[in-house]
């Protein structure tokens, strides 16, 4: 199967769930893509953002669970000013600056297209975080939707 969406009728068949094709995930201990973010008309490396730590967090607009996820990220920056976190967020521009506005400055934001973010961070599935060591090695990955799944993923780089 190549990475395309699947028409309407084989979402329905498939109970909405957009298979793409698999490979070998990104596991702890590697060290994450130093993809390029686009930010205001120009490219930023993903490893530029890297502090002693950084919170990744891949998700969609177009994902349910992702949502939470949003939630989550927003209750954790109201209390947590120091964490550095980066959303890479699929949606359409509209979706896109209200999510920025909300957030603020609290953590950084860039748009990617759900294919390149699927093939870049080797997952099938939307939202997923990383927490990330100063070096850009993954210490922990999981999805999240609530506070307590978030905390865990932070524990390893100390940020809960």
């Amino acid at each position: 199967m190549n990475n395309s969406y699947l028409s309407n009728e084989q979402k329905k068949s498939k109970k909405r769930v957009v298979v793409y094709e698999t490979k070998e995930p990104l596991s702890i201990g590697d060290r994450i893509p130093n993809v390029d973010l686009l930010e205001k008309n120009s490219a930023i490396k993903l490893h530029s953002l890297i502090t002693d730590h950084l919170i990744l967090v891949i998700a969609s607009s177009t994902c349910g669970a992702c949502e939470g996820t949003l939630e989550t990220i927003y209750e954790f920056t109201r209390e947590n000013k120091t964490a550095n976190i980066v959303l890479i967020f699929n949606s359409n521009i509209d979706s896109f600056k209200r999510t920025k506005l909300i957030f603020g400055d609290s953590i950084r934001i860039f748009p990617m297209d759900i294919e390149t973010m699927l093939n870049e961070f080797k997952t099938t599935f939307l939202p997923l975080g990383f927490s990330l060591d100063g070096g850009g090695i993954i210490k922990s990955s999981h999805a999240f939707s609530d506070m307590e799944m978030f905390l865990e993923l932070l524990q390893p780089v100390g940020r809960n």
